[in-house]
């Protein structure tokens, strides 16, 4: 927003400038009564005025885009990186929906499983059932084979009579039939070969056809199989940087269940009072100091440096927009930023250093504790003497109830006026506005129990307080 409001700026300075310098020029030539070419004076400065105002989108736009880079990088890659979150983007969504429909396809092998685990269950039972049924018809065909044995014993002696002349007979039906079924055949043959040769002529033409879409058919295949590789080579990769992230993700999770909470996110490692309007040189001084006491906190709490030496610093981070691509704010970005708000500002600043995430023992020695630095308006919130809150005590009550209403007066009414008034609690295991000593605390008890009935309590500030400082209290029995 600081940077926008800069650029605004720069674009109206910039349009008055060439504005004013224009029309200074059109009167100067005016005045002069100069000529170019054959034109009259009032013509050469109106002339000298159109050109000069011309020159303002091309200088402005020269200017922005040498002042800023991310002028410049929008007016080079601009439309590659939209196409580039828009491909992205779409990426995504096919992978969401290969997911869906494998994850719809196991649902289906699943039922179809125990659909067949049920259907063999049946099908053991119905061939228990036919094996008892193939031995009683084993032993029933045992039996009629002895019957048949006897019956055609039997049948041999007659049908030995009947042979000589059923064989005779036989040979004459025979052939008969076999000239019956040649002459029969031959006239099939004629008539299939006929039809055969008309259905032989139309499949010809029809084959010349079918060649003719299947070599059309092939062409779209093999277009279709080399665009699928080149999807199935993106899957891949995708699938290969997912599984990575997977892995990633499940020692994340170990990580935070097994090691032990070094910081907890937003835990304020330090801090530092400082004057706006300080240039890049001053602000980068006050930030090494931030970052030296944040260093000198993470060793204290156990963290040991990682290869570089370092403990606590400044790290790149992301930010997810929408459901596009996470974008990476490095520490170069953070640090303009962080400058840039700095010198901008006329107010006194305070300059915060806190971690970015959970830190947990795990990454102690192989990366820091990740520091994101913030500054906030630093004005006075209370005077000296300003009264920040009352209550009303019954001296008749015990002394621990007494201490109770004390810390709960504290706790509510004083650190809700404090926080609405725009203090900057200290961020740890506990936020932390100030403190108030057990001497105040025991004085306040005894001055209430000696009032013995309802006494009015007044928290007062005992300086003159900024947003970042420590309140100081002392109260006043009404």
């Amino acid at each position: 927003m600081i940077a926008s409001s800069a650029l605004l700026a720069l674009m109206v300075a910039l349009g008055g400038v060439i504005a004013y310098l224009g029309d200074l020029l059109g009167r100067k030539m005016g005045k002069k009564r100069l000529r170019i070419g054959k034109l009259r004076p009032r013509y050469t400065a109106t002339v000298l005025t159109v050109l000069v105002g011309a020159l303002l989108p091309v200088a402005t736009t020269f200017a922005l885009a040498t002042i800023s880079r991310d002028v410049r990088a929008y007016l080079v890659r601009g439309p590659e990186l939209a196409r580039e979150a828009r491909q992205l983007g779409e990426q995504l969504q096919g992978l969401r929906e290969t997911r869906e429909q494998l994850i719809r396809r196991n649902q289906e092998i699943e039922s179809d499983s125990a659909r067949l685990r049920s259907e063999n269950a049946t099908l053991l039972s119905a061939n228990h059932a036919l094996t008892e049924d193939q031995e009683r018809l084993r032993a029933e065909s045992d039996a009629l084979k002895d019957d048949v044995r006897v019956a055609n014993e039997r049948l041999v002696t007659a049908e030995q009579k009947l042979v000589g002349v059923e064989t005779r007979r036989d040979e004459l039906q025979k052939e008969v039939s076999e000239l019956q079924q040649q002459t029969e055949q031959l006239r099939e043959d004629v008539r299939r070969y006929q039809e055969d040769t008309l259905t032989l002529v139309q499949e010809a033409i029809q084959a010349e056809r079918q060649k003719e879409e299947a070599e059309r058919a092939r062409d779209d295949a093999m277009a279709t199989r080399d665009a699928l590789y080149n999807e199935i080579t993106d899957l891949q990769t995708t699938l290969l940087r997912v599984r990575q992230e997977m892995a990633d993700l499940i020692r994340g999770i170990e990580a935070v269940r097994t090691s032990d909470l070094l910081f907890h996110r937003n835990e304020e490692l330090a801090r530092l009072a400082i004057p706006g309007g300080l240039d890049r040189g001053r602000a980068e001084q006050m930030l090494t100091q931030v970052l030296r006491v944040a260093e000198i906190r993470a060793r204290d709490r156990g963290v040991l440096p990682d290869q570089r030496g370092v403990a606590a610093g400044m790290v790149d981070w992301q930010r997810l927009v929408g459901e596009g691509p996470p974008i990476t704010i490095s520490v170069q970005d953070q640090k303009d930023s962080l400058f840039q708000a700095i010198r901008t500002s006329q107010d006194d600043l305070v300059m915060l250093a806190r971690s970015h995430y959970n830190y947990f023992s795990i990454d102690s020695g192989r990366r820091p504790v990740p520091i994101r630095v913030d500054v906030f308006l630093n004005r006075v919130v209370f005077h000296e003497s300003e009264v920040i809150a009352t209550t009303v005590l019954d001296g008749r009550l015990s002394e621990d109830e007494l201490v109770d209403g004390l810390m709960e007066f504290l706790r509510n009414d004083i650190r809700r006026r404090a926080e609405e008034a725009g203090m900057i609690p200290v961020h740890g295991l506990e936020s932390s506005l100030g403190e108030v000593t057990f001497e105040q605390m025991a004085n306040l008890v005894d001055a209430v129990r000696a009032r013995g009935g309802p006494t009015t309590i007044a928290a007062i500030a005992a300086q003159t307080t900024r947003s970042a400082e420590a309140l100081r209290l002392r109260f006043e029995v009404r």
